[in-house]
């Protein structure tokens, strides 16, 4: 997750206690992007150690945007060595 927005971080802490409640072993992570595209920053975030699972929320913007513009969602599916989760 990349630092910066509160109310979106309270919220990811907020799904991995539930996850904890329900067992599964869930670790939130923040960092600073520093101008690294985000797709640089998930992979140098899960390179030292490879998650089970990459839960992802997908497609922010149109379908027409991230087919015209790109967008991080396609660049994950494309680069990702874990299984990933998207969510809309």
């Amino acid at each position: 997750m990349l630092e910066g927005d509160g109310d979106v971080a309270a919220g990811v802490r907020d799904v991995a206690e539930r996850l904890r409640r329900h067992g599964v072993e869930a670790r939130v992570e923040t960092t600073r992007a520093h101008g690294r595209r985000v797709l640089e920053v998930l992979l140098d975030g899960v390179s030292a150690e490879p998650p089970d699972l990459l839960v992802l929320g997908a497609y922010g913007r149109s379908r027409a945007s991230e087919w015209l513009f790109g967008g991080v969602t396609s660049e994950v599916l494309d680069a990702a060595r874990a299984p990933v989760l998207l969510s809309h």
